[in-house]
């Protein structure tokens, strides 16, 4: 399938606008230019950040899942990593579809990101209550909490359309890594919050937190969709 992929991508046509681009000689790629507009710099992180609940779920919530159970009292069955990870991310996939035709349905990026947020917080609460029960409620917890979080695809989507073209692709390839990379400051926040308190409630804390900060930085998010894409990043102080 990649291979495949591969030759199909051989035979795309280059963007007209990235073209028009190369031919202006306009300078593409610099990540430092994110960094040089204040209203660019915030853009950047408020879609890092919108994500960062995601990674707080496949990363804490179900890459510990045997872990979390147990300090959560569970004994009458214990997860296995493979089959979690599985019903995830059979969770996610449907996810980015529903997040997809949602966002066309709604003609709204925004709308459908906050669909999901609220949906992930939803699942966040099943996780600490029903998934206790069986491990029937357990699996449907993580499959339901995998959909929910599957807005990653919309979520790519308003990040390349937030920019301009010279530094479109640049911001479409690096904020993901930075929402996974985010990871490290996740536990370590979890880590800090649980010197007062123990760890099911650090954990839990942290997840309100990335949950308030994901719903201010959307909402603090221009409306993409249908946006005109031909233009150009300007990069200057502000």
């Amino acid at each position: 399938m990649g291979l495949a992929l591969l030759l199909m991508r051989i035979g795309v046509f280059e963007s007209g606008m990235f073209e028009s681009v190369k031919e202006k000689k306009v300078a593409r790629g610099n990540i430092l230019s994110l960094f040089k507009s204040r209203k660019n710099t915030f853009k950047y992180l408020n879609i890092i950040l919108v994500a960062v609940p995601v990674w707080y779920v496949m990363g804490v919530l179900v890459g510990f899942a045997p872990e979390m159970m147990d300090k959560l009292g569970v004994k009458s069955f214990i997860p296995e990593n493979g089959k979690c990870v599985m019903f995830a991310y059979l969770g996610i996939t449907i996810g980015d579809f529903g997040s997809g035709l949602l966002s066309q349905l709604l003609k709204s990026r925004k709308k459908a990101l906050g669909t999901f947020l609220f949906l992930t917080g939803i699942g966040i609460v099943l996780y600490f209550t029903v998934a206790t029960y069986s491990e029937a409620a357990f699996y449907s917890t993580i499959l339901f909490i995998g959909f929910a979080t599957g807005y990653w695809a919309v979520f790519m989507s308003t990040a390349s359309e937030l920019f301009g073209t010279n530094i479109r692709a640049t911001v479409t390839t690096t904020a993901p890594n930075f929402v996974r990379g985010s990871l490290i400051f996740v536990t370590m926040l979890i880590d800090l919050i649980g010197l007062y308190t123990n760890r099911i409630e650090a954990i839990i804390i942290t997840g309100v937190i990335l949950f308030v900060i994901a719903i201010i930085s959307l909402w603090k998010l221009e409306e993409t969709f249908n946006k005109d894409l031909n233009y150009l990043e300007e990069s200057h102080i502000v």
